[in-house]
């Protein structure tokens, strides 16, 4: 009756330990119960499916044939979502969104319990996330229509508020980005106290560090750098790196940007010198790399 969870706990394990061991358990698994009718072991199957089971995309593209041929939605939607995350790891933020909406048009309006990429819940976050990748891409109108969409299809279908944290955050950003704050402090303050509410200390600290952004823009440095530094405190205490799932935090680049305000030149560029390591050390495919190197 516990096999699922073992298996799943010994390819976690295999993963911290020898990787190309967990892929090759990982696949057998996967071809194991890709086939069953069993409820559990097909949610078994779809769970170990969105694991990274390739360094490249030729598994899950092999993959995505057979399951379009046998029709397997819910599996197929996967595959699609998997092949997203390799050209978010290049920062191909239009062939990511491509391939997030292929996922969606597979997934069923259902509830399901197989994960948060499945049925409704996949299909509110990978809404959430495109809406994400537009606001990194700079398409700030598309981002905001996509953040609120997640927002209304988890609160209209799942009675679920637990997303609006995430979702207003984009949103003020993408304002910010606009140069319009109508109704940001109201969203953000509303953010900052669901967060709390759900213990979503990576969207605590984003609410906190869009704060920082909201009074940077108005101007008010000393509450921008409060704001500040209590996103780098909950960072901090919950050893958080840059790259958490609410967001890639920068918060040393919007404190340079209060530096530069007060006209205090070499601290802001020192600022930008060690948050730019800190970022290449994650990937540095982020647009905000090219930012940060002109700006230095």
């Amino acid at each position: 009756i516990y096999g699922v969870e073992i298996q799943s706990r010994i390819y976690e394990a295999l993963l911290r330990t020898d990787q190309d061991k967990a892929i090759k358990y990982g696949r057998e698994l996967v071809s194991r119960y890709e086939t069953s009718h069993n409820p559990r072991l097909r949610s078994s199957f779809l769970r170990m499916l969105t694991k990274p089971l390739s360094s490249t995309n030729d598994f899950y593209t092999d993959k995505l044939k057979k399951y379009l041929a046998a029709n397997d939605s819910d599996a197929v939607s996967i595959c699609y979502w998997r092949l997203s995350v390799f050209y978010d790891y290049q920062g191909l933020f239009d062939h990511e969104i491509y391939y997030l909406k292929k996922s969606i048009s597979y997934l069923k309006w259902a509830k399901d319990n197989s994960g948060t990429i499945t049925g409704i819940y996949g299909i509110s976050n990978h809404t959430g996330l495109i809406g994400r990748l537009y606001m990194m891409d700079g398409d700030y109108s598309n981002a905001i229509h996509y953040a609120l969409e997640a927002n209304r299809q988890r609160l209209e279908y799942l009675s679920d508020s637990s997303g609006i944290p995430f979702a207003y955050c984009n949103i003020a950003f993408s304002k910010l980005m606009m140069n319009e704050t109508d109704s940001v402090l109201l969203m953000l303050d509303t953010a900052l106290l669901l967060a709390n509410k759900y213990q979503d200390y990576p969207c605590v600290a984003r609410a906190n560090e869009m704060l920082g952004f909201y009074y940077l823009v108005i101007n008010k440095l000393d509450s921008s750098e409060y704001f500040i530094d209590k996103c780098k405190q909950v960072m901090n205490e919950h050893n958080y790196h840059p790259f958490s799932p609410a967001a890639i935090h920068t918060p040393d680049y919007f404190l340079a940007q209060v530096r530069i305000k007060q006209n205090r030149l070499k601290e802001a560029k020192a600022l930008i010198e060690t948050e730019l390591k800190v970022l290449a050390n994650g990937g540095g495919n982020s647009p905000l790399m090219m930012e940060y190197k002109l700006l230095i």
